[in-house]
């Protein structure tokens, strides 16, 4: 460093010399994701159109929420008012302060819904080492089927996040679908399960419901909304808080006077489309094989038939 001489004179101070100057701070450029290759593997247009939802309907309802807050509680109730099925991502690395007794009150509280996962800590996934997503995922699939008593092979993205790593991922997982927060707003099928597009955020849900039981297509339909519970509760006022509630049980509300509407858990609806799909691509034109455990519920010669597992069906006009 040089020297630096300070000197007063009549009241000014000058300064000879000069410090080195301070070392400049490096600009990290944020680095752009690359982009993730998803394949197509559920085609909307084979499979909308000769396919229905079970019972013949044409439309199908999923309601989808994150984190597993106590509003979650309300939030079941009001569902099961009105007779809809819950789709509820949970990060099992909050159970771990949990007694053995709330982890069977969460049995209780959960019944008659999906329990799916979101990882263990919710961490940006796109930004760790295939190693550690691994564990993220599987360690929270191993807690909540300890938990909860069944297979969990649904998620929903920590963030709505992921690169092409988690991606490819997945399926070695165990998993088979997992939402993002990318809205899709066309009510059609997703085209691929891992990368499974929501039509709306629960915000806007009375909009899209309204507009869901409008719209009239001669096929398949789904109406896919997400959010999470704690919102409801973000709000200055109690009043305001009470409003986002009663929204949200006018939507349930609203849905469930349509009789032509599925109200299903995430994983219902990829089993039933997936076991569709496969049922196109391993069969002979004009026949549909059902190779699946499910009952299919197919269009034939102008009625609507059950096509049960092992069952081969004649699909022509």
């Amino acid at each position: 460093m040089k020297q630096v001489l300070i000197a007063i004179i009549g009241g000014l101070i000058l300064i000879s010399g000069s410090c080195s100057s301070a070392p400049k701070k490096k600009v990290v450029k944020p680095v752009k994701p690359k982009p993730v290759n998803v394949e197509t593997k559920i085609e909307h247009d084979k499979i909308a159109g000769l396919f229905v939802f079970p019972g013949g309907k044409l439309k199908a309802l999923v309601m989808s929420f994150d984190d597993g807050p106590d509003q979650d509680k309300r939030l079941i109730e009001i569902f099961n008012k009105y007779g809809i099925k819950g789709t509820f991502h949970l990060n099992s690395g909050k159970f771990a302060a949990k007694s053995k007794a709330s982890l069977d009150q969460l049995k209780t509280v959960y019944k008659g819904h999906e329990v799916s996962a979101h990882s263990v800590s919710h961490p940006h996934l796109e930004f760790l080492p295939a190693s550690k997503v691994s564990n993220e995922i599987l360690a929270d699939r191993e807690k909540l089927e300890k938990v909860f008593g069944y297979p969990i092979h649904g998620m929903s993205y920590p963030f709505g996040t992921y690169n092409q790593l988690v991606l490819d991922l997945l399926p070695s997982l165990g998993i088979v679908y997992s939402r993002t927060v990318t809205i899709d707003a066309s009510f059609r099928l997703p085209k691929n399960l891992l990368v499974w597009n929501p039509t709306c955020h629960s915000g806007t849900g009375e909009y899209w419901a309204k507009k869901f039981i409008e719209t009239k297509k001669d096929e398949m339909m789904l109406l896919f909304i997400w959010g999470h519970a704690w919102e409801f509760d973000n709000a200055a006022t109690d009043s305001a808080k009470e409003k986002n509630w009663t929204a949200i049980e006018n939507i349930c509300a609203l849905l469930a006077k349509e009789k032509d509407i599925w109200p299903a858990a995430a994983m219902e609806i990829a089993d039933y489309i997936t076991a569709a799909q496969d049922a196109i691509e391993k069969s002979p034109e004009g026949i549909i094989s059902n190779s699946s455990p499910i009952v299919l519920w197919v269009r034939s010669k102008g009625k609507i038939v059950q096509l049960k597992p092992g069952q081969v069906l004649s699909v022509s006009k």
